[in-house]
């Protein structure tokens, strides 16, 4: 091997060796560390996916469903069961969603003549959500006479999700005079 190395020495010193040499050496490198064991701690994991853990897969959602409505307390136990730092990652699935929700009045805010602020709360069991919207208060006669606790149903886009939803293109339904039971 000497031999061949004293008689190439100028063709393996000139350009096309450099790079044939580079080449060889760059293979052997990636040979040696693939075979090298992996940290069973944090495995080939960086820096950034060891402290925010693996990234949460984001639930299916589809934009439009006939018959079939999310409940708010689903989508929000989703978003609490994902790691923190994922959270606003996956709230982001839900923005756009066309939702239909149940729940009680739990208060009204003017905001202008034409503007009422709505909070609603949605309760299964013992945890409940809430759901703000605004709407206008001319399209919808009696609204006034709405008392806290009133069942009502909100249609909407959800623009937003934190601690609760806020809704766009809000349209309210509600009965002045409760079923019989």
């Amino acid at each position: 091997m000497w031999n061949w190395l004293l008689n190439n020495k100028e063709w393996l010193f000139s350009g096309g060796g450099i790079v044939l040499v580079a080449l060889l050496i760059r293979f052997v490198f990636q040979r040696i560390k693939k075979a090298k064991p992996k940290d069973e701690a944090t495995g080939s994991l960086s820096l950034q996916q060891i402290i925010e853990g693996p990234p949460a897969k984001p639930p299916e959602i589809r934009k439009e469903v006939k018959g079939v409505s999310l409940s708010a307390l689903a989508i929000m136990t989703t978003i609490e069961e994902t790691p923190l730092l994922q959270r606003p990652d996956v709230a982001k699935n839900y923005i756009g969603l066309r939702v239909s929700w149940d729940g009680k009045l739990s208060s009204a805010n003017k905001i202008s003549d034409n503007n009422i602020r709505l909070i609603i709360r949605i309760s299964e069991g013992y945890k409940d959500v809430g759901v703000t919207f605004e709407i206008n208060p001319n399209r919808y006669p009696g609204l006034g006479l709405l008392k806290y606790k009133h069942s009502v149903r909100v249609s909407g886009v959800i623009s937003r999700v934190s601690d609760y939803f806020e809704l766009e293109d809000a349209y309210l339904e509600y009965e002045l005079t409760p079923p019989d039971k």
